[in-house]
């Protein structure tokens, strides 16, 4: 069989399992076809009337049934992409979505001092903090604590892979707990919490349900972990500190809500690739003593 036979056999198993588009779905069976192979991109259209080895084609089509039945791509080929760069994904963690990288752009407009120390709430696969570090070479250090110890592992992989492990500590275990305990103070905050409701839970695509549900839904209404960062961050922070969050859909007044008060004052929000409300800041208010 041909490598062009091939994919276009691959592309129709996943458009009549999935319902894609056939040019989205050629595109995620040449996805899979790279990564089985280590072909890249140029070199697989140079080939197409190339012969593809039955052991090949028969792991092609394995991979294209598992994408038909609703396993995301980024759990199948191993990777995903984020603020430009290729990270490392499994499955047991949260995939990487580019409305993230509305954090990075909200941290990168904060005036940030010198040996910046940050903290990162559930860092997943490590992209903030990885990409922070790369971005942003006032953040001397970040602490990045995540429940489960498949995310740290992969923070650390994902760390290492860019040269940024010094910068960042990934540590297993509850964020609350651990920074309570802990005699230092942070110069910044950042979480993608779990935001969606358990009502909209229900409604997911089927293929959002291969990922952790910990990492998707607090089970209750999507503020539960909001509040507890406006309540233990007066604590975390140094005065005058940053509290960096992703938001989701029509969340905005809602966490606002959550931080009116004497401790917090409101920044500003910026809007993700899709023009939606997506990173708030928020800054520690410094109270002047008597």
């Amino acid at each position: 069989m041909k490598i062009y036979e091939a994919l276009n056999k691959a592309a129709d198993y996943i458009s009549d399992g999935r319902g894609l588009d056939k040019q989205v779905s050629k595109f995620e069976a040449a996805e899979l076809l790279m990564f089985l192979t280590g072909i890249d991109k140029p070199s697989l259209y140079a080939r197409f009337q190339d012969s593809l080895p039955g052991m090949s084609a028969k792991k092609l089509f394995k991979l294209a049934h598992k994408r038909a039945a609703g396993m995301p791509l980024q759990y199948l080929t191993g990777t995903a992409f984020f603020y430009g760069n290729e990270f490392a994904c499994r499955k047991g963690v949260l995939i990487p979505r580019q409305d993230t990288e509305a954090v990075i752009e909200a941290v990168k407009s904060l005036p940030l001092k010198p040996k910046t120390q940050a903290a990162e709430l559930g860092p997943g696969s490590g992209i903030i903090s990885v990409t922070l570090c790369l971005e942003c070479p006032k953040i001397a250090h970040i602490t990045a604590i995540d429940i489960s110890k498949k995310a740290i592992s992969l923070t650390n992989l994902n760390a290492k892979k860019y040269g940024v492990k010094g910068r960042i500590t990934a540590k297993s275990g509850n964020f609350f707990t651990l920074t309570r305990k802990s005699p230092l103070k942070f110069d910044i905050i950042i979480s993608n919490p779990p935001y969606i409701t358990k009502t909209a839970m229900s409604k997911l695509q089927k293929e959002v349900l291969h990922e952790p549900a910990a990492a998707l839904t607090d089970k209750k209404d999507g503020l539960s972990f909001y509040k507890r960062l406006a309540s233990a961050g007066v604590n975390i922070l140094n005065p005058g500190g940053y509290m960096v969050l992703e938001i989701g859909d029509n969340m905005e007044e809602d966490i606002k809500k959550v931080f009116h008060n004497k401790n917090w004052t409101y920044l500003s929000t910026f809007n993700d690739f899709k023009g939606m409300k997506r990173a708030v800041i928020f800054q520690l208010i410094t109270h002047k003593n008597n």
